[in-house]
């Protein structure tokens, strides 16, 4: 009386399964999730891997620089070195702390924005285009064909009775 199938294991067993691997996707994308916060993702060493930023790239010796006959003294040049070094590394870290967060979160915002644009706007507005493009072709090309064709076919008779000999 018991037709559970060969293995014996029935609908239970099946829905065992179908729970597992619910639970496997539900802790698949909280893992994802997990990885966008994630600080242990992010490069610390080399922060710029793409030199998106190679322009920006600033030293002392690409702004300052005394030609020969014109140097100062060995002391002033040492000081305006580490001036220019510090003021610079202090400037940077102290906008990036008061003003780096917020700018992170103003472009994480609006990249998130441009995206949804891309995917929930123009990507359906491109495809319903390139749809009513489709259309305009078959009907333009059909009206090229009845209406143009028989001339350019009748041209073509016409030129191909046409011999050229050479004299």
């Amino acid at each position: 009386m018991v037709e559970e199938g060969k293995s014996g294991r029935g609908d239970g067993h099946r829905l065992h399964k179908e729970a597992d691997s619910e639970k496997k996707v539900i802790e698949g994308s909280a893992k994802r999730s997990l990885q966008i916060v994630n600080m242990g993702e992010v490069n610390l060493v080399n922060r710029d891997e793409n030199d998106i930023n190679n322009h920006v790239k600033v030293c002392f010796e690409d702004v300052l620089a005394e030609p020969e006959g014109s140097h100062s003294i060995d002391c002033v040049w040492k000081l305006s070195y580490c001036c220019f070094n510090c003021s610079k590394g202090c400037c940077y870290n102290l906008l990036a702390i008061l003003c780096g967060i917020p700018s992170a979160l103003c472009w994480g915002f609006e990249f998130a924005i441009i995206a949804f644009y891309h995917i929930w706007y123009l990507t359906p507005c491109l495809r319903a285009y390139m749809i009513n493009c489709g259309m305009m072709q078959k009907y333009f090309g059909t009206c090229l064909q009845c209406c143009i064709g028989p001339i350019c076919e009748t041209c073509g008779l016409f030129f191909s009775q046409i011999t050229v000999k050479n004299v």
